[in-house]
């Protein structure tokens, strides 16, 4: 997320409406893809990180699987969210301190989901479970952070 920040640098600002629209347009997309009304593919590696990274325990797994889905080494992306906060992030070139706190919030998600399945009494109940409810996840996902988007844009414009 950082590099992300350090490219705002280069981007031209933009005025507030500028900024509430672009952001509007890309949660109204994310959450049509999220709540199946378009179809498009997102960028990503498109491979899931092997159950062998679990066998690892926890903290291990937690670590391993935050570096391979942070750098993009294998990550299959199950909605449209972190694009949402990646698109948010270019266009209102948020204070550092903003910017860190969305990778901050993610990387806890993504590690919580590591330590709910290590802790549950049987694993692959949770896995079945989690694909189960897979729908429900990416669309709630996707309107917490259209929501979360829309009021970084107003709460970084002052």
């Amino acid at each position: 997320m950082t590099a992300v920040w350090l490219m705002t640098v280069i981007l031209p600002a933009l005025e507030f409406q500028a900024q509430v629209v672009i952001v509007i347009i890309v949660a109204s997309a994310a959450a049509a893809r999220d709540f199946g009304f378009a179809r498009f593919r997102l960028p990503q590696n498109d491979r899931q990180v092997p159950e062998t990274v679990f066998a690892n325990g926890p903290a291990k797994a937690a670590l391993q699987f935050g570096f391979e889905l942070g750098t993009g080494v294998r990550t299959k992306v199950t909605t449209s969210s972190p694009y949402l906060v990646v698109a948010t992030v270019l266009v209102i070139s948020p204070s550092l301190l903003a910017c860190l706190s969305c990778g901050l919030g993610f990387g806890l998600g993504r590690a919580a989901m590591i330590y709910q399945r290590y802790l549950s009494q049987d694993e692959l109940e949770w896995d079945r479970q989690l694909d189960g409810f897979a729908k429900w996840n990416a669309r709630s996902c996707s309107v917490l952070a259209s929501g979360l988007a829309v009021a970084l844009v107003f709460i970084e414009s002052g």
